[in-house]
């Protein structure tokens, strides 16, 4: 295990790209956060990219540095951040979900900052991530984890 904890944010981007162009971005975004140790789920509602992602707190500063240079996004917000005992999403686990559905309260999320509306946004969106067939895995082989139970990484 890493000496800095395990940490957990909820990003929002706006974007401007198609929804091909999310998933060629997104392959893109598997290959990196794979080799930095970062899981989580990417969202994308057609103007905005919603990002749930998992690792050390030094990873995600890393991460969210890097989605702050990308041409077809722009002003990445982290709208909620906290520390976690244990992933929710295998390490291999990248699933890219078109939400178009959650396009207001992603936006709401977004301008207001208001955690409250924040959680539980990010706990709709997990639900949709782990439930929804439509998600675009990195490996189909792989699954989502079941949430925690109080171990971490390996």
């Amino acid at each position: 295990m890493h000496s800095d904890s395990l940490a957990k944010i909820f990003a929002i981007s706006q974007c401007d790209a198609d929804e091909i162009e999310m998933r060629r971005l997104v392959a893109i975004y598997r290959a990196d956060f794979k080799k930095r140790q970062v899981t989580g789920c990417i969202f994308w509602t057609g103007s905005f990219f919603a990002y749930l992602l998992e690792g050390t707190s030094k990873q995600l500063a890393r991460t969210v540095a890097q989605l702050s240079t990308s041409s077809r996004q722009s002003s990445p917000r982290v709208v909620l951040q906290g520390k976690v005992t244990a992933r929710q999403f295998s390490r291999s686990l990248l699933p890219f979900v078109p939400v178009a559905d959650f396009e207001d309260s992603v936006s709401d999320a977004y301008g207001s900052g208001c955690t409250d509306a924040a959680r539980v946004l990010v706990a709709m969106l997990t639900e949709e991530a782990l439930s929804n067939p439509q998600a675009s895995f990195a490996d189909a082989s792989v699954q989502p984890s079941p949430p925690a139970n109080g171990t971490g990484p390996d």
